[in-house]
């Protein structure tokens, strides 16, 4: 390794201590969360995960391949329960009960808000063709948003009162456009979606007011088991 290269990478440690990295990440900060909390540009962080742990060097991965649709689905999740503010979420229930298949949908006091993930321009428009996106009122969510990463959907192609999440390389999520809320949902099947992940123990995350922020209600139940 030569000179330069040794002092860059003393450099990094300085600028950004490897423990004090690792707990950021284990915290859950995105790359651009991690280079505003060490005051550095993104990609000093993208070094100093290069020598980081298991899940830093998963967090590099994310930022420069891109996200699977399990990990879009789980990002939807967290943003239902923090942005989004629903007391309730979960992420790809695949509950055979419902026509629907949600990718992730989250729960107010008074409405619910269904995220589909799309990977591809492709995937997307298959989206379409499903029967409770042509007919809207079959389809479950109040309100409901499309997440991709940039340059997948544009706006001028989103369904009538639909938003638009972008998720970011550094994994931050972007709203690009706001939902309206739609004319009407179709509550029978959001509460036989709710029914069928309570009754087979599917991991619903619950925003609380006493103890953990938030809680995962079934996760246990299938641990102890």
């Amino acid at each position: 390794m030569n000179m330069e290269r040794q002092a860059n990478l003393f450099a990094v440690d300085l600028l950004c201590p490897p423990e004090s990295v690792k707990k950021a990440v284990a915290d859950g900060l995105s790359i651009a969360q991690l280079a505003e909390k060490f005051h550095v540009e993104e990609c000093v962080i993208c070094e100093a995960l290069k020598k980081s742990d298991k899940a830093g060097r998963e967090l590099l991965r994310k930022y420069r391949d891109g996200f699977t649709h399990f990990e879009l689905c789980k990002i939807a999740e967290k943003w239902l329960l923090n942005a989004g503010k629903c007391s309730v979420a979960i992420a790809e229930p695949n509950c055979i009960i419902t026509t629907e298949q949600p990718d992730a949908i989250g729960f107010r006091s008074a409405c619910s808000v269904l995220v589909e993930a799309k990977t591809s321009k492709a995937d997307f428009a298959s989206d379409a063709k499903k029967p409770f996106r042509r007919l809207p009122e079959k389809g479950m969510g109040d309100f409901r948003y499309y997440i991709c990463q940039p340059g997948i959907i544009g706006i001028s192609e989103l369904p009538e009162s639909w938003g638009l999440l972008h998720v970011l390389r550094s994994g931050k999520v972007q709203k690009v456009k706001s939902a309206l809320r739609q004319p009407q949902a179709n509550l029978i099947e959001e509460r036989r979606l709710l029914i069928a992940c309570l009754r087979i123990r599917k991991p619903l995350k619950v925003r609380t007011v006493y103890g953990p922020s938030v809680l995962t209600i079934g996760e246990e139940a299938i641990h102890a088991n």
